[in-house]
């Protein structure tokens, strides 16, 4: 098996996931994992292939918001 992929953050993402629940982070935390070890074959519905080194990141939480359930998307560059 090849090493794990780097995953870059924005710090505007740092902020969001200080922000979350300790569940919240736990499951974020997982699918970081998950696609840092399977960046080049992870598809849908965990990630999307954006072009060149680039995948989103797709998600659920469970929690509800001002805005109803969330859906976070996130952009991730594996080297």
């Amino acid at each position: 098996m090849a090493g794990l992929y780097e995953v870059e953050m924005e710090p505007e993402v740092r902020s969001w996931l200080a922000a979350l629940s300790d569940r919240d982070f736990g499951r974020v935390d997982f699918l970081v994992g998950f696609l840092a070890e399977r960046a080049e074959d992870l598809g849908e519905p965990y990630a999307r292939h954006l072009g060149g080194k680039v995948r989103e990141l797709r998600f659920h939480l469970l929690r509800q918001s001002e805005h109803g359930r969330a859906h976070e998307v996130f952009d991730r560059e594996v080297n």
